[in-house]
């Protein structure tokens, strides 16, 4: 019975205060997500993809802050605050993103004159994979660090594999088809004449 408030009901779930502080989080960056279309053949062969994208890198002017920063007053520099729901012992407390500095935790306060206070600038960058035997659909590959720049780290690229159509050539799981269309004479040979697909990588 009573009120009671949000500090000292966290200490009576064991929190000692806010559950969300008091621990030193790694920051993150979000995942870079690109689209390499290849088809059958590309798969089969395991072929040598060349793939250009656009990311957002560190200012080189500012770095990376933005400018001049000064600490938010309103979450205390932490990009949260908690809220308190409801009356007596039913209770909600929720974490939401702060609403002044949108959760960077940080106000500009004289921004960067080459980046005007966003802190990254964009570069097109190119780099060349080779794909796995076998590759299929909606399959990714992973590299680190090759994604946008975010929170002072450089965020992971996702390139996320598409199959396209191919007139001749076509993969069903670990199939490749080869459809060959006839004519009426072709029906009457004895033999038909099928590409080779080429040479898997490493086999």
């Amino acid at each position: 019975g009573g009120d009671v408030s949000v500090e000292e009901l966290l200490r009576h779930m064991g929190f000692n205060g806010n559950p969300f502080g008091g621990r030193s989080r790694r920051p993150t960056a979000p995942e870079k997500i690109i689209t390499l279309d290849i088809n059958a053949l590309d798969s089969f062969r395991g072929s040598t993809q060349q793939i250009n994208y656009k990311r957002e890198v560190a200012c080189n002017t500012c770095g990376g802050s933005g400018g001049d920063r000064t600490s938010c007053g309103t979450c205390s520099g932490a990009g949260y605050r908690m809220r308190q729901m409801g009356q007596g012992p039913f209770q909600q407390i929720l974490q939401e993103t702060c609403p002044t500095c949108i959760g960077k935790g940080y106000l500009i306060t004289n921004p960067c004159v080459s980046c005007v206070g966003k802190g990254t600038q964009g570069e097109f960058k190119s780099m060349s994979i080779t794909l796995q035997h076998g590759i299929d659909d909606g399959e990714f590959y992973r590299v680190e660090n090759s994604g946008d720049f975010h929170n002072g780290i450089y965020g992971n690229l996702l390139i996320k594999i598409r199959m396209v159509k191919d007139k001749l050539w076509e993969k069903v799981g670990d199939d490749l088809i080869y459809n060959n269309f006839l004519t009426y004479e072709d029906l009457t040979n004895e033999s038909c004449v099928v590409p080779d697909p080429g040479i898997v990588t490493g086999k």
